[in-house]
């Protein structure tokens, strides 16, 4: 059955790591900014744009994924994804809570995070494969890492 609607769409790679990189700092940004704010409403539209930043950034990650990984390993890959990034949950709370009790300064250690986040996301976008994944790609009509033709649309 052939469909119109393809998903990931076949230039999604051309700039779903860049996206994803960029949608990185830019809630790493969002994050020093709502550090400092003092206003309820205005926290609250910082909190939504992060949030909203942050499904921008798990959507453009799980359509590189489709892209990259051969189909027969893309369960495998995605279960690890899942719990290495659930796995650091714990750990970032528990070093979290350490650094606002050693330093009662909850908004610095916030924007410090924020500034952690924009750096690790800036240094992958300019020092990683993941800044330039349309290169790990096939071109159109070319058989596919998994070893298959790609399907017509």
């Amino acid at each position: 059955m052939s469909s119109s609607w393809a998903w990931p769409p076949a230039g999604c790679a051309s700039v779903c790591g860049s996206a994803a990189l960029g949608s990185l700092i830019l809630m790493g940004a969002v994050t020093v900014v709502f550090a400092f704010l003092r206003l309820y409403w205005a926290a609250l539209v910082a909190w939504a744009v992060a949030s909203g930043v942050g499904i921008f950034f798990n959507i453009n990650t799980m359509s590189l994924r489709q892209r990259l990984v051969p189909s027969h390993l893309l369960g495998r890959v995605i279960s690890i994804a899942g719990v290495l990034a659930w796995s650091a949950i714990p750990l970032g709370s528990l070093l979290g809570g350490w650094l606002i009790h050693a330093t009662r300064n909850v908004a610095g250690i916030y924007a410090g995070i924020g500034v952690v986040e924009c750096l690790i996301a800036g240094a992958f976008l300019l020092f990683s494969p993941l800044g330039h994944a349309e290169d790990e790609l096939p071109s159109p009509g070319t058989a596919t890492r998994s070893g298959a033709e790609p399907s017509a649309p």
